[in-house]
């Protein structure tokens, strides 16, 4: 039998349209990585070559030509044939390369440059040789062809490389266009960069000591595995604008070679390796800090659209310890008492020492935390004024915690942790029995009860009307069953409009989840045993079965209304209603799917759609107490929707103002489901390429990182990033996340257009 063989070939064409268009699709990346390449030439002469401290990159932008001119190691010809024009080959992946520092080292050469160039001409001569090498290379003639290498002798010892790109037609920027781009790369290396003759502003990394009324501070901490010296400069007043330089790292008794500066003034931290820009790096920083992260084990992907994720955890690790130490060094200081950024970390993080220089309400006046004796103080965390007023008469030293978070939060923590000890309000609950119940108000408790069981995956709550003492509308107390039991005011407001609604039931079905979830869940959430908090992603889980079995549908009351009709006519009693009523109840009802209006949120959150008479946003405070409070999600689970975007026509207090609403991703709804039943926080991050969400539990032990890569840019004047009040909608097939405000133009989506982006997550 003939045997034959085959080759594995390339096409020359599809290569150059991987690597250099996919990659490198405008002239300014194409000139980024020349750029780069040539600081690299510049670091390896400064390392093999002692008394070279000359280095300089030139670039020129003329027309359709751009010229990067440096004198750095420059190629000989093995260096250009093996390196500069072989994909995929780099001469940079040695130990003499790395010990100088260089960035690049993807090997992907010349190609780099012919996404957006029609002609490429190498000049080049490498330090210590006499021979200058000049090699032109067309785009359109180089598939399978070898072009011309000319070699001429050189003894002026002018050592580096000049590569010459010629755009192709159609393709063109400006000298302004290419500083304005090629600045933020530059701005930080030691090396002068000039553009037509002209130097590009660089700068320095470094803490501004002089500035007026500032504090400085400098010392060396540890925090884990990582330990690095620190100098921190702040305002001494509101805004502090800190600016921290960590440099000396060490991670696990080895050096990291690399150095991190943060402050306010930035909206992100961007990414170096040895000063030259590599991206921005996606980090979850719990101060909002922005800055420059300069560290040689950065690598950036090979669209440089974002560092690899090993990189970004291991730079995530030292931003935490740094985030560490800075919270330990400004509670120190009495400003720490009104810094807000800090306040949210203290609750995250607590500790009594990083309480010190909280004050809490004494008197007229505040007080340290740090002054009170146990012995001699007591607190009161109620709201009644007359009760505070009778402590405040009573000669006791009485401590009033703020009704505000995360404030009053901390300094609960504190008082509890220190055995302070707490006045209680005289409050008399007295339980009305079932018996005295109007059939309406048994079926509403009894709707309440069933929501706080199905839907936060609570067991043997007990939901009661009471007469309630000291204007007091929700009681909640610990019951004998290991759970609890809510007392709820008869003539509460809130009662009294559910009950006014019940024969809408579609709407009073929205209202009830509405009042367990903006009234009472933070009510009994400090009731809910830890473990039980903890474990809940896993019972949510266990019984997402169940709870489809278990659900059922207020449009089919046929039982009930014949019970009711009954009832109004005396052919029963109350308690055969009652136990008609509880019969009918524990049956299952068919689920009824209704049509959707085209995006409208109302077609999903009944009481968005039809509650008109609604304020249109929650009062400050409300707004402030949501913000840092991780909460619970909207359940919607008899909805059944295929929309991607719902968008309210007002702003509503039920939706906490957000107008937009975005569904994630099926395999992110199908995967981290259970998570987002549970009460989180959300923050996004954005910038040109990236949408980021990071939804955090009530324990702040999980986050899940959710990364939407844009195919349509945003804006580059559009960047940033905020905390927005959770408000995730969760239907039956579908999970919704608001949008923030400065996003809402982009999610605009026109007729007949598309938006098309892909998403990674994952659980940190």
């Amino acid at each position: 039998m003939a045997e034959k063989f085959l080759g594995l070939k390339f096409d020359a064409d599809a290569m150059i349209h991987l690597l250099g268009v996919q990659l490198y699709d405008t002239p300014l990346a194409m000139l980024r990585e020349n750029v780069q390449n040539a600081y690299d030439a510049i670091l390896e002469r400064m390392d093999r070559e002692e008394t070279f401290k000359d280095g300089i990159i030139n670039i020129e932008v003329v027309g359709d030509h751009i010229s990067i001119i440096d004198n750095g190691i420059g190629m000989d010809e093995q260096g250009l044939q093996e390196n500069y024009w072989t994909a995929g080959h780099s001469g940079k992946n040695n130990p003499e390369s790395r010990k100088a520092g260089v960035v690049g080292h993807f090997g992907i050469g010349a190609l780099a440059n012919f996404g957006v160039c029609s002609r490429l001409e190498v000049n080049t001569m490498r330090m210590g040789t006499n021979t200058r090498y000049l090699c032109v290379a067309e785009r359109d003639k180089m598939s399978g062809a070898q072009f011309p290498l000319t070699i001429q002798d050189d003894n002026t010892a002018s050592y580096g490389t000049k590569i010459t790109a010629i755009l192709v037609p159609g393709i063109s920027i400006t000298e302004e266009q290419a500083e304005a781009y090629i600045t933020r790369y530059v701005q930080f290396i030691p090396i002068p960069v000039t553009i037509n003759g002209r130097a590009i502003k660089q700068k320095q990394l470094f803490v501004n000591k002089s500035r007026p009324n500032s504090e400085s501070v400098e010392g060396d901490a540890a925090d884990g595995l990582v330990r690095f010296h620190y100098n921190i400069n702040f305002l001494k007043y509101q805004p502090l604008k800190p600016e921290i330089h960590i440099t000396n790292i060490m991670y696990n008794n080895e050096f990291v070679r690399g150095r991190l500066f943060l402050n306010k003034e930035e909206n992100e931290i961007f990414g170096l390796n040895n000063g030259f820009g590599i991206s921005r790096v996606g980090l979850a920083s719990e101060f909002y800090f922005g800055g420059v992260a300069d560290f040689s084990f950065l690598e950036p992907t090979a669209g440089r659209e974002t560092v690899s994720r090993q990189s970004n955890q291991f730079l995530q690790q030292i931003l935490f310890a740094v985030e560490a130490e800075w919270a330990r060094v400004v509670s120190r200081y009495e400003i720490a008492d009104t810094y807000r950024d800090f306040l949210v970390y203290l609750n995250n993080h607590f500790t009594l020492e990083l309480a010190q220089k909280i004050t809490i309400g004494y008197g007229e006046s505040d007080i340290l935390l740090s002054t009170i004796a146990c012995q001699e103080y007591a607190f009161y965390s109620g709201n009644n004024q007359s009760t505070k007023r009778s402590l405040a008469s009573s000669g006791i030293k009485i401590l009033f915690p703020s009704q505000e978070q995360p404030r009053r939060a901390i300094q609960l923590k504190y008082l509890r942790a220190k055995g302070i000890q707490e006045k209680k309000d005289k409050i008399i609950v007295t339980p009305i029995d079932d018996n005295e119940l109007s059939p309406t108000e048994f079926l509403l408790v009894d709707d309440i009860k069933r929501v706080i069981e199905d839907d936060y995956i609570i067991h043997d709550v007990k939901v009661v009307l009471a007469e309630i003492t000291m204007e007091v509308n929700v009681r909640v107390i610990p019951n004998d069953k290991g759970s609890f039991t809510i007392n709820i005011a008869r003539e509460y407001d809130e009662i009294k409009n559910l009950l006014n609604n019940r024969e809408n039931y579609s709407l009073y079905k929205s209202l009830i989840k509405d009042f367990v979830r903006v009234v009472l869940y933070n009510q009994f959430l400090e009731y809910i045993p830890k473990d039980q908090k903890e474990r809940a992603a896993y019972i949510n889980e266990a019984l997402e079965r169940r709870r489809e079995e278990l659900s059922y549908e207020y449009s089919d009351v046929s039982e009930l209304r014949e019970a009711l009709r009954k009832l109004d006519k005396g052919e029963i009693s109350g308690d055969e209603f009652i136990k008609r009523a509880r019969k009918a109840r524990q049956e299952n009802h068919e689920e009824v799917l209704r049509d959707n209006q085209i995006g409208d949120v109302g077609s999903i959150v009944k009481s968005a759609a039809d509650n008109v008479e609604q304020p249109a946003k929650t009062t400050t405070v409300q707004e402030e107490q949501f913000l840092y409070v991780p909460q619970p999600p909207i359940l919607e689970l008899d909805e059944n929707t295929n929309k991607k975007i719902l968008i309210a026509k007002e702003e509503l207090a039920t939706l906490h103002g957000h107008k937009l609403f975005l569904a994630v991703s099926p395999n992110y709804n199908r995967e981290h489901r259970s998570f987002m039943y549970l009460a989180h926080s959300t923050k996004v991050i954005w910038s040109t390429h990236r949408i980021i969400y990071i939804f955090t539990d009530q324990n702040n032990k999980t986050s899940i990182y959710y990364e939407m890569a844009l195919t349509d840019r945003l804006d580059e004047r559009n960047t940033g990033g905020e905390t927005l009040v959770s408000t995730t909608i969760v239907t039956k097939n579908s999970m919704f996340v608001p949008v923030p405000r400065a996003l809402y133009e982009y999610f605009t989506i026109e007729k007949g257009k598309t938006l098309k982006f892909y998403v990674h997550f994952e659980k940190v």
